[in-house]
């Protein structure tokens, strides 16, 4: 028998009893131990805990090292993320690391592994939820979801790694609910914002960048890690086969985001502007120092030929946006822009996803599925208008 009730305090005010799961296990020179395991609300799930310790057990396995926190846990599982870039990008571990100091470690990093409880982890996840963010708002429901998802990655791999018999994010109590919101397709700016950003800048280098930007609705990274070997003037398309990413380490060329290249048609308004960005290199590359001027084949550059990062690119926009009273500060804004200009010109969720580069267009609806029905609803007011028309002779 490996299963004990526990009274305590609680249990003789509620009626209730706690389960504590004892197993043996062979210690040095064959010695007999009696380990426990940890301690459950009820019956059945000190049950299931103890076929898993007993299986764990019975395969030679470490069934709950001693010593091994949440902290050191999350540090292994960020060890083998870096181990599998294919997987897991330098920003993507950059932003597991901040979620996991902000949010994770914070609260839970000193409790032993062995000892986690789901009644802990529902009380964390709840806590969570009422979290003041960086916008001065609670969490959103997204986030608390995906922090909470990074924490049972942690703990499948040490289930994996049978450190742990079990993964107590698994247990319902423990779990958020899943988001039931679509997802935020961010801010679309207005004809007016277009054109007063637009005159903001102007007279700076960023004109044909944010040009580009919203006749394309690439990424931030993907514009900056756009080569002019990539522009076709002649055909006016542009392959988008590569993405700048910038992290606190390091700045590096990678595949895009779903490791896809694809290739769009240019507007003459867009072409346009890569042939001002063009004849502004020129120029700097002859006012530069002798020998200091990097002509690396990059569309968008700094003074110096060098290509503009991800960070100065949000930066500058973050300034322009201000300096036209716009009501967004974010670069990515100007890709929900050219998402909703698209849609609202009758493209279909396949052609919109092709342009943006998302995996499905099964995306593309999930996020502009507001946009898309604003179009269907115009699509039926132009076709009942013609049916009428028919219908009175017209």
């Amino acid at each position: 028998m490996s299963i004990y009730k526990r009274k305590s305090a609680r249990a003789r005010k509620n009626g209730k009893h706690r389960y504590t799961v004892v197993i043996d296990i062979q210690g040095e020179g064959g010695k007999r131990i009696r380990k426990a395991i940890g301690t459950y609300g009820t019956r059945d799930e000190a049950e299931q805990v103890e076929r898993s310790a007993l299986t764990a057990r019975d395969k030679g396995h470490n069934v709950a090292p001693k010593s091994l926190t949440v902290a050191q846990m999350m540090a292994e599982y960020l060890g083998y993320c870096k181990a599998d870039p294919e997987r897991h990008t330098a920003a993507t571990i950059e932003t597991y690391t901040l979620k996991s100091k902000r949010y994770i470690e914070p609260k839970l990093g000193s409790i032993l592994l062995s000892k986690l409880q789901p009644a802990t982890v529902a009380a964390w996840r709840n806590e969570l939820a009422a979290t003041i963010g960086r916008r001065k708002k609670p969490l959103s429901p997204k986030t608390v979801h995906n922090v909470f998802g990074l924490l049972h990655a942690v703990l499948a791999l040490a289930v994996g790694l049978e450190y742990i018999a079990r993964n107590v994010c698994d247990v319902k109590a423990a779990k958020p609910s899943k988001p039931t919101t679509s997802v935020h397709a961010g801010t679309a700016l207005s004809n007016d914002e277009i054109r007063s950003l637009l005159a903001a800048a102007e007279s700076t280098r960023w004109h044909s960048f944010i040009v580009v930007a919203l006749a394309t609705g690439a990424r931030r990274g993907e514009l900056c890690g756009l080569s002019w070997c990539d522009v076709d003037f002649d055909a006016r398309k542009v392959r988008i086969r590569q993405s700048l990413s910038q992290t606190k380490g390091r700045i590096e060329l990678k595949d895009t985001k779903t490791h896809r290249e694809r290739v769009i048609g240019l507007s003459a308004w867009s072409i346009e502007a890569l042939r001002r960005q063009r004849v502004m290199q020129a120029q700097e590359r002859l006012r530069a120092p002798a020998g200091l001027y990097t002509d690396n084949g990059a569309v968008f550059t700094n003074e110096l030929g060098g290509r503009v990062t991800p960070m100065s690119a949000t930066k500058a926009f973050a300034r322009l946006a201000r300096a036209a009273g716009i009501s967004t500060m974010r670069l990515h804004d100007t890709r929900h822009t050219a998402a909703s200009h698209l849609i609202a010109e009758g493209s279909d969720a396949v052609t919109v996803a092709g342009v943006l580069g998302h995996e499905s267009a099964t995306i593309t609806l999930s996020i502009y599925s507001h946009a898309f029905d604003d179009a269907k609803h115009e699509a039926t007011d132009r076709l009942g208008a013609r049916m009428a028309r028919i219908a009175s002779g017209g």
